[in-house]
């Protein structure tokens, strides 16, 4: 295994005036603006998936009553599950039962 000892910097090392950028430049302050509206967006859109997880799990009354709530044996996904679309594998019209399949299928 390989050791490589390089001097530490301590200093600047560059050439110029060292205060000389004191100010952001405009694309760093973009970049920062840029970042607290993600960060704001980010936890918007977590709250809105906290409160619907608190609706449906308390009944809080804003989409679902009390009586429905999760820790009131009601289920969190009976609404969405009663409105399934019917099954594609019975209603498919390529094939019918008078029609057989492709030989060498079993």
């Amino acid at each position: 295994m390989a050791i490589i000892n390089e001097p530490h910097r301590t200093g600047y090392q560059g050439e110029g005036d060292v205060h000389a950028t004191i100010a952001p430049a405009a694309s760093d302050r973009s970049r920062l603006y840029a970042g607290y509206v993600w960060a704001v967006t980010r936890l918007a859109l977590g709250w809105v998936f906290l409160w619907a997880f608190l609706d449906k799990t308390f009944g809080l009354g804003h989409e679902t009553a009390s009586e429905a709530a999760w820790v009131n044996g009601g289920s969190p996904t009976e609404g969405f599950l009663a409105n399934e679309p019917p099954d594609r594998s019975r209603t498919s019209s390529t094939t019918s039962p008078e029609q057989p399949g492709p030989t060498g299928c079993s």
